[in-house]
């Protein structure tokens, strides 16, 4: 144990030196480490306090499998593997972005056009709970079976985040009367899934969009004090939100909100009482490392596979044949531990079970990929490169709180609806 909490110490140096970094300077408030930096300190190591407090919670054998030790030091390879590749030179032998001159009339209509189509599948999702009434405010949308035709429409749904970005960035940067009031109809939506449903991912890709849109566009940055209180509450909604979300998918109920104990919930993240996403790290680290159960690239393959071929279009047997299973359940031979329904295994957990601990190097990549980015979108002004910038800072998140598997169909899903936009627009057809 005395290990493990020194690990857990030296993840948080790293974290906070990677925050240091990135406020000394305001052209780095929303770069690679600033943003990743605020996750591991304000996400993942308030969960990993509370695992350490309370080894009781774990299975016997988890600890004498080194479990804390395995899901640290892989952390911690993460940090420093992504940091190292964001500082590297490797970004300039990318070439993802060709300079492109682009009228704001023409980016507003791309973005209105990819909304439209975006929400007639909003639309779809809704009537499967009987309405958007019922969706919001009877607990419709958490009462639906994540299969067959919810998840084809939800594919679909989440581009209306990326028509958002377009139609804010054209504002900021063109402003009109019609475009603002478009605007806050337009942010409706987004704004109910956050309230109603209480989507914590959906509350930050909001924000970036937003912050990082009025960066690229007017340079301007809010107050380091604001940021960091930014990064505070968002750690709050996090640990909140579940709870949070219990009583606003049946409508607000102030009452009920009001009995919400913040600090009772921090608490009892901080003293592992409850279940966290940090405990399912532990726990399939040590099963991994036991068991030398590694997919190798297997767990991004079935991933992607089960993201972009719905068995509505492929056939159910056909798909199944598609993904590569090996049948074991680490974590259940092992421990008698299945991960809950609905919980992320985190980034980390996914790198270290395809590679070992080889897996960190995944994290180098994500840093020279967003460093190239990042300079096509601030350096040369590359308006593509700033659309992308906005999406790949919400996977930046993603990589580490939610599961770096998912990464690889969400990159092409993107793709597969922003391009075609970019051609329209480059032949003036919008």
């Amino acid at each position: 144990m005395v290990i493990a909490w020194i690990l857990l110490f030296c993840l948080s140096g790293i974290s906070i030196a990677m925050l240091i970094w990135g406020f000394s300077k305001k052209e780095r408030i929303y770069q690679y480490p600033t943003i990743a930096g605020g996750v591991w300190l304000f996400y993942i190591i308030p969960q990993a306090i509370g695992a350490l407090r309370n080894p009781y919670k774990f299975p016997n054998k988890v600890i004498e499998d080194h479990g804390y030790e395995i899901a640290l030091i892989m952390c911690i390879f993460c940090a420093i593997s992504g940091w190292l590749g964001y500082r590297s030179n490797k970004w300039k032998k990318l070439r993802f972005f060709t300079p492109v001159i682009l009228k704001q009339s023409s980016i507003f209509k791309a973005g209105l056009l990819l909304y439209i189509i975006s929400f007639y599948f909003v639309y779809k999702l809704a009537s499967l709970s009987g309405g958007f009434f019922e969706q919001f405010t009877k607990g419709g949308h958490y009462s639906l079976e994540w299969q067959g035709l919810p998840v084809r429409y939800a594919f679909v749904v989440q581009m209306i985040y990326p028509a958002f970005l377009l139609c804010i960035l054209s504002t900021i940067n063109k402003p009109s009367l019609i475009k603002v009031l478009l605007i806050c109809v337009l942010a409706l939506y987004p704004l109910a899934v956050i309230i109603f449903l209480g989507r914590r991912g959906i509350a930050a890709f909001l924000t970036l969009i937003i912050l990082i849109s009025f960066f690229f566009s007017k340079k301007w940055i809010p107050s380091r004090l604001l940021l960091f209180l930014i990064f505070l509450v968002g750690m709050i909604f996090v640990i909140i939100a579940p709870e949070y979300r219990t009583i606003t998918q049946f409508g607000i109920d102030l009452e009920s909100l009001r009995e919400i104990e913040v600090s009772s919930a921090i608490s009892d993240v901080l003293s592992g009482s409850t279940y966290q996403e940090f405990d399912a790290l532990v726990i399939g680290s040590a099963a991994i490392n036991d068991t030398r159960s590694f997919g190798f690239g297997t767990g991004f393959y079935n991933s992607t596979i089960a993201q972009l071929l719905p068995k509505e279009l492929v056939g159910a047997e056909l798909k199944e044949k598609l993904m590569i299973n090996f049948g074991v359940d680490e974590t259940y031979a092992l421990y008698q531990w299945t991960i809950p329904y609905g919980s992320n295994p985190t980034g980390p957990l996914n790198a270290f079970k395809e590679f070992w601990f080889f897996g960190a190097l995944l994290y180098f990549v994500l840093g020279v990929v967003s460093r190239n980015i990042w300079e096509y979108a601030y350096t040369y002004n590359n308006i593509q490169a700033q659309i992308w910038y906005v999406i790949w800072c919400y996977i930046i998140q993603i990589s580490i709180l939610g599961s770096l598997n998912t990464i690889p169909g969400r990159i092409f899903t993107y793709y597969l609806f922003i391009t075609p936009l970019f051609w329209l627009m480059r032949r003036k057809v919008l």
